[in-house]
């Protein structure tokens, strides 16, 4: 599944800024191969923001679309104009209901972003079929430097590996 839109209607949000805290801790600001932790993106304000375009709350435009179509999309004749159809239709605003949060993820990959080297971040659907970890809380960030730890263990036939 693609991601949703542009990570950088985050860049505002003070819970994605301490997921980047939490990122930069466990990862010492460097990311290896197959490293990937999400975050679930709750505040609806950016949810919307990532549904309908980075401008949402102004002036309708490709940034700002008035509506979502998901499924199989159809143009139905409607007397003298046609309407445009879906499985599911969402206006303007409208959050689909029930929504399960999309992530903010971030995943190993040529550049720097957030602050972290070998990072590419982006934002998906709930459900995602990326093997990340959840960082939602520094509890989170325990249980995926244990994750972390064991999995380079097993790569480096079980030679005890410092963090970094």
């Amino acid at each position: 599944m693609k991601s949703y839109e542009n990570p950088n209607n985050l860049s505002f949000n003070p819970g994605f800024k301490n997921f980047l805290a939490r990122v930069k801790s466990i990862t010492g600001g460097t990311l290896e191969p197959e490293e990937s932790f999400y975050f679930d993106i709750v505040d609806q304000t950016v949810q919307k923001k990532i549904i309908y375009g980075s401008d949402y709350g102004g002036n309708y435009g490709i940034n700002n679309v008035n509506v979502v179509l998901k499924g199989d999309a159809k143009i139905v004749p409607d007397g003298k104009v046609y309407r445009l159809s879906a499985n599911e239709v969402y206006v303007n605003g409208e959050i689909p209901e029930p929504l399960k949060a999309p992530r903010a993820v971030i995943h190993y990959g040529k550049g720097r972003r957030g602050g972290i080297n070998n990072a590419n971040i982006d934002t998906e659907p709930a459900g995602s079929k990326r093997r990340a970890l959840p960082l939602n809380s520094f509890q989170d960030a325990k249980n995926a430097l244990n994750i972390i730890r064991t999995r380079r263990k097993q790569k480096t036939g079980n030679q005890d590996v410092p963090p970094r």
